[in-house]
């Protein structure tokens, strides 16, 4: 065996060793056999009656399995020292929560597959009143750029989300895709088409139709805001009795306000504090007030059309060529 043993998921009075990938286990045979019927049937195949005919670890039959040693770690963890994976306090990385996922499924192991698609549906849930997020560039290289959820429940890499698209697919969740596709058109243009790299150093790559789906869909959310948060912020309160509360008094627009405008456009769904700046000392509290209940309905509207903006209405397995690039 090549890799170190991991030391919680050694047990010396353990009764079975799984390996995978050269990394060996040696947990309880009974518990497993519990909790994943998969293993159940395989545990209940007799092994070899003599030594010679059998591979043998610290005494004990080994079983092989084709899955990542990591994975199975992450799934070992879960079921062995499930009240410390999923305290309050260890944020799951998302490879430990696909890793619960597929592997939940491949093993039948329902209570692990049902806890990996609840977290992802609170880190990408339907209503964008559940939808809170920042992100933050990693501190020391390679700079990657975290997701912040609100809770923080997953620890996620903005490099992450084409995994989180490709899992939503394979797995049957399309709840996750309306604010998935959203954070994925976060990435620059050439990590969509030149793919990203998980932890362990592996490319993910989104079919080309998904990759056109964020391009077009990022330019949809940057033009609509463009348009509609200078129209927004411009306007008047009805009924606002201010002499002060005219058009020229409340947004006078500089280049750097521009500027600002375009960088953040394409994330109202993240915060719009930069917006709001531009007049709390300006307009009265009436035009105020007014301005943000706007900004929230235009978020809300925003969000109710974010499976269209993508195209996800319809996703189906036809020929790509039914979506292209926008023009120029």
């Amino acid at each position: 065996m090549s890799r170190a043993v991991d030391a919680g998921l050694w047990f010396n009075d353990g009764n079975i060793v799984l390996v995978a990938e050269d990394t060996p286990f040696k947990v309880y045979g009974g518990l497993l056999s519990q909790k994943s019927e998969v293993f159940r049937d395989i545990l209940a195949i007799p092994q070899p009656a003599t030594p010679d005919e059998a591979e043998l670890m610290d005494g004990i039959h080994i079983i092989h399995v084709s899955d990542t040693w990591r994975d199975l770690s992450h799934v070992l963890h879960a079921i062995y020292h499930g009240f410390r994976v999923f305290a309050v306090d260890q944020h799951l990385s998302f490879l430990a929560v696909s890793a619960l996922l597929r592997l939940g499924q491949k093993y039948e192991i329902p209570e692990l597959k049902e806890a990996a698609t609840s977290l992802l549906k609170s880190c990408f849930p339907e209503r964008l009143a559940d939808f809170k997020y920042d992100t933050k560039l990693q501190d020391d290289p390679p700079y990657y750029r975290y997701i912040i959820f609100d809770p923080p429940l997953i620890r996620m890499r903005l490099e992450d989300l084409p995994g989180v698209i490709n899992l939503a697919r394979a797995y049957g969740l399309p709840s996750l895709l309306p604010s998935a596709f959203y954070l994925c058109s976060l990435l620059e243009v050439k990590h969509l088409m030149n793919g990203t790299r998980d932890h362990d150093g592996n490319k993910i790559f989104l079919p080309k139709k998904d990759i056109i789906r964020c391009v077009n869909g990022r330019a949809t959310l940057v033009m609509k805001e463009i348009i509609e948060l200078p129209r927004i912020s411009l306007r008047v309160a009805d009924g606002c009795e201010s002499e002060a509360c005219n058009v020229a008094d409340m947004f006078q627009p500089t280049d750097n306000d521009w500027s600002t405008l375009v960088k953040y456009a394409g994330t109202c769904f993240q915060d719009l504090s930069w917006l709001k700046a531009h007049f709390e000392s300006e307009d009265c509290l009436q035009c105020r007030t007014n301005m943000e209940e706007e900004l929230n309905a235009f978020r809300v509207r925003l969000w109710s059309t974010l499976g269209g903006i993508f195209l996800l209405d319809d996703d189906d397995d036809g020929d790509e060529e039914d979506l292209s690039l926008m023009d120029d």
